[in-house]
């Protein structure tokens, strides 16, 4: 609601800043005389009104609200983008020779990772070149794991690029984070409670989503480690 004085010197409105109009209002300027009693009483009111904190800092608050939320969210997105891999260079890959028929003599069998693993010597020079592809800042080999999106431990591919980035260390979501994922994926797989698909599906999709998903079996299987 807007008000005019009548005088025409000051317009009361929502639009206005608070602050603005309060400042052009003192006790001299309240009542002139030359004011009608209603228009008065609206000043007056008003004046009370300037002279509250909770008025004046009501539009800050909304003003933050409208500023700060959008910021937020906007930030932890983009932290949460960075620790996921570009989908156009890393988009995973499978090891064929893996389906949900032979889990029972691949991926669940104790130790079978160490027979697919590439050497270090591939992943290393890999790591090098996708950490130029990627553009990272930080250009230090040593702040990251060359790590296969979809997990040898539920079929992904060992040495195909595209099941491989430099997956940065220091960060919320890092390599250790998704390492506790790996597992509890990999046991759930290898005691029937979801799919081989469903686990690659997590991984490939959107792993941080899918550490939040399957919490249960990150509580259930915890503490360990694939071979």
């Amino acid at each position: 609601m807007g008000v005019a004085l009548l005088d025409g010197r000051f317009l009361l409105s929502r639009i206005r800043p608070r602050a603005l109009i309060c400042r052009q209002w003192t006790p001299e300027k309240r009542d002139t005389g030359k004011r009608t009693k209603i228009m008065s009483n609206v000043a007056n009111s008003f004046y009370v009104n300037c002279r509250n904190p909770e008025y004046m800092a009501a539009p800050f608050r909304r003003m933050k609200k409208l500023i700060v939320a959008p910021l937020l969210l906007t930030t932890v997105s983009a932290c949460i983008a960075a620790d996921l891999p570009n989908v156009a260079l890393t988009p995973g890959a499978i090891n064929p020779d893996v389906t949900q028929a032979n889990i029972g003599s691949t991926v669940c069998v104790k130790g079978w990772t160490k027979t697919v693993r590439p050497p270090a010597s591939y992943t290393n020079q890999l790591k090098r070149f996708q950490i130029r592809q990627y553009g990272y800042a930080d250009t230090d080999p040593r702040d990251y794991e060359e790590d296969h999106l979809i997990p040898l431990s539920v079929g992904g591919s060992p040495t195909d690029p595209r099941n491989l980035w430099p997956e940065p260390r220091n960060s919320e979501w890092n390599a250790d984070r998704k390492d506790e994922l790996e597992f509890a994926l990999y046991m759930a797989v290898c005691h029937g409670e979801i799919r081989l698909e469903e686990a690659r599906s997590a991984f490939a999709t959107n792993w941080i989503n899918a550490y939040n998903r399957y919490t249960s079996s990150r509580q259930r299987y915890q503490h360990g480690s694939v071979d």
